[in-house]
Parts: C-alpha cells; structure tokens; sequence
C-alpha cells in the first residue's frame, strides 16, 4: 500500500480536448513519477468529478495531496 496518494484536479471542460490536455500530462506525470500513486478527477464536465476522485485517492491512502 502507498501511504500517499497525489489527486490531481483539473477545472473540466465542455471541449473534450481540453479535458484531453490533463489526461495527457497526468500520464507524463505517472510516468516520471512511477512509484507515487497518482489519481485524476475534474471539478465539472468530466466522467471523473471531485467527489468520486476523491474518495478513490482515499481508498488505502493514509494520505490525499
């Protein structure tokens, strides 16, 4: 179990590209960071909104940045 998980939260957006734009640098940050568990979620306009982002982070965290 990782202790910390990293929630990282973006805006949304109505334009899927934009939401796009996030998902792409949330790969490039798992990538250079592989041994930190990393989650996504948006505040609105997004499958993955705040509420449900965060209780995934929470799921065997002891800690959510």
């Amino acid at each position: 179990m990782n202790a910390t998980t990293i929630l990282l939260v973006g805006h949304g957006s109505r334009e899927q590209s934009g939401n796009d734009e996030i998902e792409r640098f949330t790969v490039l940050w798992c990538e250079a960071h592989p041994h930190w568990r990393t989650e996504l979620c948006f505040i609105e306009f997004a499958d993955v909104e705040v509420e449900a982002g965060l209780a995934r982070a929470a799921q065997g965290a002891q800690r959510v940045i």
